[in-house]
């Protein structure tokens, strides 16, 4: 497949105890999800395995999609919480139609 040149793709190599969701390292054992190509907007990541702790595993899999974004903004500055809960919403929906599996 060719990438066009205003695509930034990635492979993202992950922390193995951080969840891909919240970035939380504490809530451990959780859950693999084997996706496809991820893309975001102006980023792509690309085929992968996106682990999710405990309860973020939890959330996706009752597709509570907004509790999800919720607890992945928790830690975030809350000057900039409104602007990243509009992106962590958008790239929660890209992982989800790319799944491709659980692992």
């Amino acid at each position: 497949m060719e990438i066009p040149d205003d695509v930034l793709m990635l492979e993202v190599e992950g922390e193995g105890d951080r969840c891909d969701f919240c970035n939380r390292s504490d809530s451990w054992p959780g859950k693999d999800y084997a996706c496809g190509e991820v893309k975001t907007g102006f980023v792509t990541f690309a085929p992968s395995v996106w682990a999710a702790c405990g309860p973020c595993a939890k959330m996706i899999d009752a597709a509570d999609w907004e509790a999800l974004a919720q607890r992945a903004a928790e830690s975030r500055n809350p000057e900039i919480r409104d602007l990243f809960l509009f992106q962590i919403r958008k790239t929660h929906q890209a992982v989800m139609k790319s799944r491709t599996g659980i692992q």
